[in-house]
């Protein structure tokens, strides 16, 4: 891999060799084996939790918006995890966890990425190789929660649609989604609707409240819906031991469009030269 620094990014890129190399390392059973990641953060929180949850439902697939999510699969020091994302804003461009793609204690970067879009009790509607991941430099040990999330260029496009992005989380409900290991075995992608606070005591993170998402559903994207249209405007990023039902997530605001904007940018000339 080769690993490109600027001031606010840095991008990992996958050659040839490494790309081939994956293709071959996702057996039946390495999938099979691979465990959910999971993040707790160690926060004191303002939140009062409550033993309420609000039931998950099975998210159907073959259809929009859930048709353009997925589990995304990768290696950690040596170890294989799964995780959630989706595509959004291009057909190549992935959004995910940014400790989906660099351990926030080490700061060890994960390998071996392949998206299976559509997945669904061990089948996926495309399989697609990752072809660079990039963060902002924030999500360096030790780590800013307020930044934890990724994009991936893909090294093929999307076969469904991708999803738009909205900053400053103007709802104050969304729906969830991702493989939570605890429900199904993490087979099956979840979809949940509940509240979203904003008066977490963490700065730049809002929270999810009453939703039984745990291990797995890292990276998949919180939506918001209005007239027959979805627009992420957030995700599942990590979890406190201390707070039960309630999972955090990114503020996506201007940061994350200078991010999405560097990594259009990236895939011209990662594809195209330009």
């Amino acid at each position: 891999m080769k690993l490109i620094k600027e001031e606010q990014f840095i991008t990992c890129v996958f050659d040839n060799n490494e790309l081939n190399s994956t293709e071959s390392y996702w057996t039946p059973e390495r999938i099979a084996e691979a465990k959910p990641m999971i993040e707790f953060g160690s926060f004191e929180t303002k939140l009062k939790c409550t033993d309420d949850v609000q039931p998950s439902q099975d998210a159907d697939v073959s259809v929009f918006p859930f048709s353009c999510g997925g589990k995304l699969l990768f290696t950690i020091n040596g170890k294989s995890y799964y995780g959630t994302a989706q595509f959004v804003e291009d057909q190549r461009i992935i959004l995910t966890a940014a400790h989906c793609v660099r351990a926030s204690d080490d700061g060890e970067w994960a390998c071996n990425f392949a998206f299976y879009r559509g997945y669904q009790k061990d089948e996926a509607a495309q399989v697609i190789a990752i072809k660079s991941v990039s963060i902002r430099t924030e999500w360096t040990p030790p780590v800013n929660y307020a930044y934890d999330y990724a994009f991936l260029i893909a090294e093929s496009d999307s076969k469904s649609s991708c999803l738009k992005c909205e900053t400053m989380l103007q709802t104050d409900k969304v729906t969830a989604f991702g493989y939570p290991a605890t429900i199904k075995d993490g087979n099956i992608m979840q979809k949940v609707t509940s509240e979203v606070v904003s008066n977490t005591g963490i700065d730049g993170v809002v929270a999810m409240l009453n939703t039984p998402f745990t291990g797995g559903s890292s990276g998949g994207a919180w939506l918001k819906q209005s007239t027959n249209d979805y627009k992420v405007v957030g995700l599942n990023s990590f979890l406190i031991s201390s707070c039960e039902n309630v999972v955090f997530g990114p503020l996506m605001d201007d940061n994350f469009n200078v991010l999405l904007n560097y990594v259009k940018n990236t895939k011209e000339r990662i594809f195209y030269g330009n």
